[in-house]
């Protein structure tokens, strides 16, 4: 799923919003550690006499394609201001802790096994969102995102998130409290997880499995049918709420 805004119009509500302008940046610029640090320095010198809060990303990043910017501080600096992203951001096993002002990711953004410990402007990803082995507990202003993985990381509550566009992978995961969640357009899966409600939810477009959850606790002591259960969700697959 992709944002359903042109860049310039991101580009407008994330200025207005924070008052302060985005520096658009190509991806295909950070290729190096000796660019990296040029970027940094002119970003540095400019920033406050431009008014810059912070890099719109143009294109996809993949750490990989760069390993010598894995352990780069550099690096991490801009990681630092990075707001959004036009295309993917995938910084698997670097040395990125903090992404504090990140709030809009086009494509795929995936941290696993970096030191990241929060995403605190995280707003919406269009496609996959993979935080498995960080310190991420929380993902408090999350509100739309494509598949959402969370079997192997700390994530306990993601308040605001009304909508995910494909599945959920929540299996055997941490996660309690999803209060605002209200569509899945695919599969949600919290097979052994800690799921405890999903108040606003009305429409799964897959399967449903809760067994061995409190929240399968919960249903079976209301009484009620496997038609009723899948009504009160908007299950539109099978559902199963056994261990």
């Amino acid at each position: 799923m992709k944002l359903i805004i042109t860049e310039e119009q991101l580009r407008l509500i994330i200025e207005n919003e924070n008052k302060g302008k985005l520096l658009s940046l190509p991806t295909e610029m950070i290729d190096s550690p000796e660019k990296v640090e040029k970027i940094m320095e002119r970003y540095n010198e400019d920033k406050e006499r431009r008014n810059f809060m912070g890099f719109n990303l143009i294109g996809s990043f993949y750490i990989g394609d760069n390993p010598e910017l894995y352990d780069n501080r550099p690096f991490r600096e801009l990681m630092k201001e990075v707001v959004s992203v036009r295309g993917d951001l995938i910084l698997n096993e670097s040395s990125v802790k903090e992404l504090p002002k990140l709030r809009y990711v086009e494509g795929n953004l995936e941290l696993i096994e970096t030191m990241t410990e929060e995403l605190p402007s995280l707003v919406e990803v269009g496609v996959d969102l993979n935080v498995n082995y960080t310190f991420i507990d929380e993902l408090p202003l999350l509100e739309k995102v494509g598949t959402l993985y969370l079997s192997n990381n700390s994530i306990t509550s993601i308040p605001k998130l009304r909508e995910v566009t494909g599945t959920i992978r929540g299996n055997y995961s941490e996660i309690r409290f999803l209060p605002s969640l209200e569509s899945v357009g695919g599969d949600v899966d919290f097979l052994r997880s800690m799921i405890q409600d999903l108040p606003k939810l009305k429409y799964v477009g897959g399967r449903m499995l809760l067994g061995a959850t409190p929240l399968a606790d919960k249903l079976r002591e209301m009484n009620l049918s496997t038609e009723e259960i899948k009504d009160k969700f908007g299950v539109t697959d099978n559902i199963n709420i056994w261990n």
